[in-house]
């Protein structure tokens, strides 16, 4: 059984990067300069490097050494998608070859039950601040749409407004 590894990120991090992830999901003018061909069909906008993903992934890092056994491990890409919208979806897929290994967190989850990973046949339903680590270019994996995520993320928005407008 594969290890799904609790409170990855150091709190202060992982609630940073909660924001963020709300921000660009709010913010209209993001997805036609992070969309690819492949992101608009399949609803996911992908996030490239910057410094608060790589400021995570220096945290991922010594785990995941640890969890595939790779003293030599080295960051290529740190990103995050974001999926949104009908077309909420990750086909079946190999990771390309920059993605020997992965790590698939949850970020945001909602009330519903969560939008599980299916790696291999097996789904891991992840909490937030969760993570699974697979072998991208060796593993199949797929995400597949649950009718409430984007609900849950309109609500934590309107939530999190509301929190800002009235500092609770």
């Amino acid at each position: 059984m594969r290890s799904i590894l609790d409170n990855v990120l150091p709190e202060e991090l992982f609630r940073e990067i909660q924001d963020y992830a709300l921000d660009l999901y709010k913010s209209e003018q993001i997805k036609p300069t992070i969309l690819s061909r492949v992101g608009s069909r399949i609803g996911r906008i992908l996030v490239p490097p910057n410094e608060l993903l790589i400021r995570a992934s220096e945290c991922l890092l010594p785990v995941a050494k640890e969890v595939f056994g790779v003293p030599n491990l080295q960051t290529t890409k740190p990103g995050m998608g974001i999926y949104y919208g009908e077309r909420a979806s990750l086909p079946n897929h190999l990771d390309d070859d920059a993605a020997d290994y992965s790590i698939d967190m949850t970020i945001i989850k909602g009330t519903d039950g969560g939008w599980p990973i299916t790696i291999e046949g097996i789904d891991y339903n992840l909490e937030e601040n969760q993570a699974t680590f697979l072998k991208g270019t060796k593993e199949w994996q797929i995400k597949q749409q649950e009718d409430m995520f984007n609900a849950e993320l309109e609500k934590m928005q309107e939530e999190q407004e509301l929190n800002k407008r009235f500092d609770w």
